[in-house]
């Protein structure tokens, strides 16, 4: 088989809050194939952005291992990191916040360029004229500035941005959430035409099972730092075998299937003190005293779930 695009295996990273260890990600393991996408679920809180950082480089793990096209990147020290992120992008939530309002939108989309020197001042404007109609806008909407566009447009320029250093991996955390239901189609499409004329690999972080449905191949569902459950879309969405995606999914009725509503009660355990065993069992009704034990691990063929009484 071809080697991943990206393997993460049993990754950790602790913060210290108030004096306390909170343990963010806690022996998380995915890969990730070119021409893939793996959604990323769960409720805030639950980790799954600072996998997305931890995969990026941008924090550093305490535990496990990352590689990136076989290559591991784990500890590789500052200085040899500007290779990697030529490799590995990022387009992050907010279209408003995410691009500086002082530069142009040519300055915005060339800075990458610029950053790794890998074009001259002319090849530089040949290849910020092609991105952007590339991602449908015009190569003249160059000289005007961020404030000009509409947030789906915005979003396309940072898309745009993304891919100029033409990157094996995209990491999209909640790239549409802040859209308009009917400009978070457009940006789909248009995400997903991408990754098939360039073979990209997508990471997708998001909250809503609407869209990780629609755009997703395999799904993570991701509970207090740990991958609960994982396998292919259809799977995890027809037949969920962790009582916490089964609840996600009830939800939001119309992406799984129908039953009846199933409301998780108490507050979300502490990340600084969570239950013992299994965190998710002081919300679980099915929970019984094997889980307060024992910690499950991830197990099965193709469709797996960290439960001791899978559904």
């Amino acid at each position: 088989m071809a080697e991943p695009v990206l393997h993460v295996e049993e990754v950790t990273k602790s913060f210290r809050v108030h004096g306390a260890a909170a343990r963010a990600v806690a022996g998380v393991s995915l890969q990730i194939a070119a021409g893939e996408t793996l959604g990323l679920v769960g409720e805030s809180g639950s980790g799954k952005s600072t996998l997305a950082r931890l995969a990026i480089r941008l924090a550093e793990p305490d535990g496990g291992r990352i590689a990136l096209d076989g290559r591991d990147i784990t500890h590789l020290p500052r200085r040899r990191l500007r290779g990697v992120r030529r490799q590995v992008q990022m387009v992050f939530q907010d279209p408003y916040a995410s691009l500086d309002s002082r530069m142009t939108v040519g300055g915005i989309i060339a800075e990458p360029l610029r950053s790794h020197r890998t074009h001259d001042r002319a090849g530089a404007r040949e290849r910020v004229a092609e991105l952007l109609e590339t991602v449908g806008l015009r190569a003249s909407d160059a000289g005007r500035h961020p404030h000009a566009f509409s947030g789906g447009q915005r979003q396309r320029i940072a898309i745009a941005r993304a891919l100029a250093l033409q990157p094996r991996l995209v990491i999209l955390d909640e790239p549409v959430s802040a859209l308009d239901v009917s400009i978070q189609a457009q940006i789909l499409r248009l995400l997903s035409d991408l990754q098939q004329r360039l073979g990209l690999a997508y990471l997708f972080i998001t909250h809503d099972l609407h869209v990780a449905r629609r755009v997703a191949h395999r799904i993570a569902v991701m509970h207090l730092g740990r991958i609960v459950e994982t396998g292919t879309t259809a799977a995890v969405f027809g037949a969920p075998r962790h009582p916490y995606t089964q609840a996600l999914l009830s939800a939001v009725p119309s992406v799984g299937e129908r039953g009846e509503r199933i409301v998780l009660r108490g507050e979300v355990p502490s990340v600084t003190d969570p239950p013992s065993g299994c965190a998710f069992r002081t919300r679980c009704r099915a929970a019984q005293a094997r889980c307060a034990e024992e910690e499950p691990i991830l197990s099965g063929a193709g469709h797996a779930s960290a439960c001791h009484f899978p559904l």
